[in-house]
């Protein structure tokens, strides 16, 4: 609702704004460049799949974003329509666009005697590339089908600081958990452009179909690291961890947005629109594995090491391979500029 309200009260002001649309009516040859910024939401595939795993597995409650999940990114793309000689399909449309969204979480992880706290940051990426065609439906309707290929990459970064504490023991351990998954697919995709008035277009675009000619593939995997300190009962231990994952990784989905166009003159126009991406992730043949080193600090120095490669794998085949969501929820406020040849 305040997104609406904050429309309404633009469209007027525009209307006296020297500003540079995504959509609008091409005449003959043209090369269209957009540039976009978004503000929004965004949540993580990895942020449910990680609360299960470290409840069941490390024995610590995660917190989840809730509200606190704030991004923002940019868009960055370019349309070239390509004159046809018929008054029904006009143009053929081949487009290429690269979009990120990104922010910062904070975490806290609760266990008995024992706390975590840390941040994550990052977001992902999208390429895409668009092939389709432009359809004059009726004077001022335009239908856009299309079919889209796009790649992903999602990275996030989180610094954890670790806390033990009970009676007997204090310790501490300072590290990283870096995770990383990319996959492509196929869209096909539908496009409506309707222009209220010489200068103004609403326009509706979408990603329907997933999985279209293309059918997704991609990989995941999961770093952490951490170096401290164990103090109990008077001896003092130093401790390294070393955690991986890694597994195939696939998506569908679908993509929805709705957007005002004001064309400022012949070749610049201004845009803003809301989209809804909403991309279901799937994962399999997850491995993992991690490795405690301890060095006793005291006298009488001994060493040693300690891994958990099978329990790991069993726990993430288990908790890993559900279905989960990226989504993102975003306005965006860009310019266009057309270039007609």
């Amino acid at each position: 609702m305040k997104k609406i309200k904050l429309l309404f009260l633009l469209l007027p002001i525009l209307q006296f704004t020297p500003l540079f649309a995504q959509a609008g009516k091409v005449d003959g040859s043209a090369l269209r460049l957009k540039f976009a910024l978004l503000s929004g939401f965004y949540n993580s595939d990895w942020e449910n799949r990680n609360q299960s795993f470290q409840l069941f597995y490390n024995r610590v409650l995660e917190d989840n974003w809730k509200d606190k999940n704030k991004a923002y990114g940019g868009k960055l793309g370019m349309d070239y329509f390509a004159p046809l000689k018929n008054s029904t399909f006009t143009h053929l449309l081949f487009g290429a666009s690269y979009s990120m969204i990104h922010g910062g979480f904070p975490m806290a992880r609760y266990g008995s005697g024992e706390l975590q706290t840390g941040k994550y940051t990052g977001g992902y990426n999208s390429l895409e590339l668009t092939f389709g065609t432009v359809i004059n439906a009726y004077e001022g309707l335009r239908v856009i089908p299309k079919f889209v290929h796009r790649s992903l990459v999602q990275n996030l970064k989180n610094k954890v600081d670790t806390y033990y504490f009970s009676d007997t023991t204090v310790g501490l351990l300072n590290g990283t958990e870096l995770y990383k998954s990319n996959a492509a697919l196929g869209y096909l995709g539908l496009g409506l452009e309707y222009d209220i008035t010489p200068t103004l277009t609403v326009y509706f675009d979408s990603l329907l179909f997933s999985n279209f000619l293309i059918q997704s593939n991609g990989k995941y995997q999961v770093d952490g690291s951490a170096q401290g300190f164990l103090l109990s009962n008077s001896s003092a231990v130093s401790m390294t961890r070393l955690d991986h994952s890694q597994g195939n990784y696939k998506v569908s989905g679908n993509r929805f947005l709705l957007g005002f166009n004001l064309k400022i003159t012949d070749s610049f126009r201004f845009f803003i629109a809301t989209e809804k991406d909403s991309i279901v992730t799937e994962i399999s043949n997850p491995i993992g594995s991690n490795v405690l080193g301890l060095l006793s600090l005291s006298s009488r120095s001994t060493f040693a090491v300690q891994g958990d490669a099978i329990n790991k794998t069993i726990y993430e085949m288990i908790l890993y391979t559900g279905k989960q969501r990226i989504e993102s929820t975003t306005l965006q406020l860009g310019v266009a500029k057309d270039i007609s040849f």
